[in-house]
This record gives C-alpha cells, sequence and structure tokens, in this order.
C-alpha cells in the first residue's frame, strides 16, 4: 500500500515490465478484503488511462476482483489501482497472472467445484427416491436445504469467476448476486424446520419444538425489513447468530437425553457454524486468503448434505432399532402376560371342575332321592293294590305303578352313569321292557328288540318313556295269544329330528281299546304337548306306531 487518501481509499502503485520481443497478455487479480471499489489506472506519457472500474451494490461485493492487461514487448509501464473497502482489510494482495495460466487454474478450479455439485445433486435424488417411498416429511426439509444449498454454491461459484468472465466473455454468463443471497437465506429458513421433524422434538422438547418453529418467520421478516433499509442489518445478522445457537442447544440436549442421531447434526452444525465463521473472518480481510479458500464453502456445503444423508439413514436405522427393542418389550410383556393369564385360566378351570364335579355330585344326589321317593310311592301303591280285592282297580295301580317306575328307572340310570345330561335310550327301552314284562309276568316266548344308538336329553327321555311304557303295555296285554310273538322298539334320527317305532306282529286291534281311555290321552298329550310331535298308527300285520318329533334346537 502506498498511501491513503483523506476519503479512504488506497493505492497501489507497481511497475510492469516486458523484456520479451513478443507481446504478453496478463491477469491482474486484487485479493484483500471486502471490496467495494475499485478502479486501474495506466500512467504513461503523463495520460491517467482507466483500464477498469467496478463499483459494487451491497450484496454484489464479488465482481471486480481483476483487470486484463496488454504488456507490449520491450515495455516497462506504469500502474496504479484504487480501492475502497467496506471495512479495514488486514491483507491486500495483487497477483499477477499469465492468461493462459489464470484460464487453466479457473478451469481447475470449476472441475473439482462443478465435481462437488454434481454429488450434491445425486444426494439429493437419493433422498428424492427415500421420500416417495416413506412419505416422511424430515425428508422434505432435507430436500429443500440441499436445493438451497446447491443453488448457492453455483451461483456463488460463478460469481466468484465474474473475472473468468470478464476475461472470457463468451464462456459464461454472469449471475446477479441477489440470487445467491436468497438462495443462502432459504436453506437457513428450512434448516429449524428439519431439526424439529429430524429429532422429534414434539415428544421430547415440546416448548422448544414451539420455539423453533417460528423462528424462520422472524428470520425471513427482520431479513425483508434489512434489504429495504426499514432496520439495521445488524438485527437480522443478530436473530441469525441467536437462531443458530438455538438449533445448536437443541441438539446439544437431545444427545444428553439419549437421542443417538442427534450427533450427527451435531457435526454438521459444527462444520457450518465452523466455514461461516472462516468466511466471514476471509472476506473482511482478517486472514490472507490462500488457493484453498475458494473451496471451503463449496466443500463445506457438500460435507453438510452428506452428513445430514447419513443421519437420516442413521435415523431410520435408530428408529428400526427402536421398534425393534419396542417389539421385544412387548412381546416379553406379552409373555409374562399369557403366563400369567395361563395361571388364571389353569386356576378357574381347576376351580370350575370342582364345581362341576360337586354340582354334578349334588344332581346325582338329587336323582337318588327322586329314584328313592318314587320307590316308596311305588311300594305304597303295591300295598294298596295287595289290600284291595277289586281287580279293576288292582289293574288301575298296577298301571300308575308302572308309569311311575318308568320315570324312576331314568334317575336310576343318571345316579349311576357318569353323564348326568344324557340318557343313552337302548339301555333304558332294555331296562322298562324288563320291568313290564315282570309286571305283567309276560311268558318269555315274546321277544322284544331294541334296535337305536341314540342319546336324549333328560326332559325327552322321561316324556318317550311314559310313551314307551304305554304302548309297550298295550302290545303285552292285547296283541299276541298264548303263541308268542315279537315286538320290535327303534329310535333313528336325522339333522331335526327324531323317529321312534314300536310294533308288533300280533293278531291287530291292539290298539287301547278306548278311545277316551288314560292311556290313550297320555300318549297324545306327550306326544302332541310335550315332544311337539306326530303319532301315527297302522294296524297291518300287527300294530306299528311311528312318533316324530324334532330335536329340540329346532323345536323353538
Amino acid at each position: 500500500i502506498d498511501f491513503a487518501d483523506t476519503q479512504g481509499n488506497l493505492w497501489f502503485e507497481f511497475h510492469l515490465q516486458n523484456n520479451l520481443p513478443t507481446q504478453k497478455n496478463y491477469v491482474i487479480e486484487y485479493v484483500g478484503g471486502n471490496l467495494y471499489e475499485a478502479k486501474l489506472y495506466n500512467f504513461s506519457n503523463r495520460i491517467i488511462d482507466i483500464i477498469g472500474v467496478t463499483k459494487l451494490s451491497k450484496y454484489k461485493k464479488d465482481k471486480g476482483y481483476v483487470f486484463k492487461i496488454t504488456a507490449p514487448p520491450h515495455s516497462s509501464t506504469e500502474y496504479y489501482m484504487k480501492i475502497k473497502s467496506r471495512t479495514s482489510p488486514m491483507v491486500l494482495k495483487l497477483k499477477l497472472w499469465d492468461k493462459n495460466a489464470y484460464y487453466k487454474t479457473k478451469n481447475d478450479e470449476f472441475n473439482i467445484i462443478f465435481f462437488l455439485q454434481v454429488a450434491i445433486g445425486f444426494l439429493l435424488f437419493y433422498n428424492l427416491m427415500i421420500l416417495l417411498f416413506t412419505r416422511d416429511v424430515v425428508y422434505i426439509y432435507y430436500i429443500l436445504i440441499t436445493l438451497s444449498s446447491l443453488a448457492f454454491s453455483v451461483l456463488f461459484y460463478q460469481l466468484q469467476i465474474s473475472a473468468y468472465i470478464y476475461v472470457y466473455p463468451d464462456f459464461l454468463s454472469v449471475y446477479d448476486a441477489d440470487i445467491a443471497q436468497w438462495a443462502l437465506l432459504a436453506s437457513f429458513v428450512f434448516l429449524p424446520w428439519f431439526v424439529t421433524s429430524f429429532l422429534q422434538l414434539k415428544e421430547l422438547m415440546p416448548r422448544e419444538d414451539k420455539v423453533l418453529k417460528y423462528l424462520p418467520f422472524g428470520f425471513v421478516l427482520l431479513t425483508l425489513l434489512s434489504v429495504y433499509g426499514i432496520i439495521p442489518a445488524v438485527v437480522t445478522f443478530s436473530y441469525f447468530v441467536v437462531m443458530l445457537l438455538a438449533l445448536g442447544y437443541v441438539s446439544l440436549q437431545a444427545l444428553t437425553k439419549g437421542v443417538k442421531q442427534a450427533r450427527y447434526y451435531l457435526f454438521s452444525w459444527l462444520l457450518s457454524v465452523g466455514s461461516l465463521l472462516y468466511l466471514f473472518i476471509l472476506y473482511d480481510g482478517y486472514i490472507e486468503v490462500q488457493q484453498y479458500s475458494l473451496y471451503v464453502l463449496h466443500v463445506c456445503l457438500f460435507a453438510q448434505a452428506v452428513v445430514l444423508s447419513i443421519a437420516l439413514s442413521a435415523r431410520v436405522h435408530y428408529e428400526t432399532e427402536k421398534k425393534e427393542l419396542s417389539d421385544a418389550k412387548l412381546f416379553g410383556y406379552q409373555k409374562e402376560e399369557t403366563i400369567r393369564l395361563e395361571g388364571e385360566v389353569a386356576k378357574r378351570t381347576e376351580e370350575l371342575s370342582e364345581a362341576l364335579k360337586l354340582k354334578n355330585l349334588l344332581f346325582k344326589e338329587i336323582h337318588h332321592r327322586v329314584k328313592n321317593n318314587m320307590q316308596i310311592i311305588i311300594s305304597l301303591l303295591r300295598l294298596q293294590a295287595d289290600a284291595l280285592e277289586d281287580e279293576n282297580l288292582q289293574n288301575v295301580l298296577l298301571v300308575s305303578e308302572q308309569r311311575i317306575q318308568a320315570m324312576s328307572s331314568i334317575h336310576e340310570m343318571l345316579y349311576v352313569d357318569e353323564n348326568i345330561h344324557k340318557i343313552e335310550i337302548k339301555e333304558y327301552f332294555k331296562q322298562l321292557v324288563s320291568e313290564v314284562k315282570n309286571a305283567y309276568d309276560v311268558n318269555n316266548n315274546i321277544d322284544v328288540k331294541v334296535l337305536t344308538d341314540e342319546t336324549l336329553e333328560l326332559d325327552h327321555a322321561i316324556y318317550l318313556g311314559l310313551v314307551v311304557n304305554e304302548l309297550l303295555t298295550n302290545a303285552f296285554k292285547h296283541a299276541f295269544d298264548g303263541d308268542g310273538g315279537r315286538v320290535t322298539l327303534s329310535l333313528e334320527s336325522n339333522e331335526s329330528a327324531y323317529t321312534l317305532k314300536i310294533s308288533d306282529n300280533g293278531k291287530g286291534g291292539s290298539i287301547i281299546s278306548k278311545e277316551n281311555s288314560l292311556g290313550l290321552m297320555l300318549v297324545n298329550t306327550l306326544v302332541k304337548g310335550q315332544l311337539k310331535g306326530t303319532i301315527l298308527t297302522k294296524d297291518e300285520d300287527g300294530i306299528t306306531h311311528t312318533i316324530t318329533f324334532l330335536k329340540e334346537k329346532h323345536a323353538k
């Protein structure tokens, strides 16, 4: 620096000498702080020639770093450069480039940064595909942040090489720096929403979650106000710093509360803050610009995209691991609950089994007492019959005795059998046949066949036993002479009904003698009234009674 004038302008003076016999094309690059205005003068023959001039607006501070110079053969030219910076730079430097070397260097820079931008594009596409499958809103925020960062990287780099475009104006078109500024702004706007969704702060830290969700709106509002000069830019910058610190705080808190994926965002946060701090002190001229300085921002943007992409993958892994752990706990709880319930069921089953045994025992005792009471009644009837001399009255008491005996036999069978709810009809009918034969002293030349394998409920068995008793008694009394004969009892069933047949091969006319007799009335009443059935009697080659009645579940 040769001197500074009273208006704060800095002046450089230098001589460019070409000792070669050919003309040389050079590029002079200014490396320094936050440039606002730069002018290059050619002071030859006492004439000032302005070679290059740039005056930058508030957001166009990256143009005009280089100037194109032609050095004639065997010449020595005196130059002056006047610069104006928005800050007081600590490091200022002028670099002289051969035009071809400058082109090659910038071309290499372009290739490296283009590679980083393409890599970010691939990450963007990869997470876009994941978004289509998962429909997770956190991927939307990641895509918006990465897309904004990619746009800023592309625009910012093309602004950085504006001097390169100046040297080769047909290579690219110049982008407006305002677009790059808004692209960078967008990446910070979406960042708090990404953090709240990524770290699931709604369940972990609901108060911080609400604050972070509203921070971007304040940042956008303050930025617009500062752009239009309504408020100082330092207010927006202070708000931005507070927002960054808030993001770092919640990620650190989430990490201390056991959210493993918080470590990835915390690393990304440190990377972003470090790169922004480096660029701040670099462009304000506190440190010297190095060859790698141009790559810092682009490498950090790429690293941030990679880290956040890895974080999203890790989040899926942690969520899967969390789900598996939750499933394991649930399975363990279900297993414990199953064991407990099995124990309760076993206990209740044992209690019910004991209660059922007691119930069966009580039922058997009741049937036994009923049977004993009926036997007492039968004995009383027999004593009464023995005391009478009228044969007709004795027959009446005998019939009553047989009817009571038919019911008593069932209670006796229920007392002996294990199953107190069902009656084996075959055994019951055989017992009835034996008792009726004994009562009427029927000779053994009357053969009785019982054909059935059915079982009946108690009520049906009692009613059916009374019917069989009446019809069987009638057959023994009226159907046969002294030559004997055959009686067949059969009970069959289908899906809805039972069919009872009582037939004999006697002389016929064995229907109960009087239409108004008690026996006939009893049979009709039991069949139609109690069994809800029908009775059909045929007098062909003996008598056949066919009784049909519905099963209990179809009788309702």
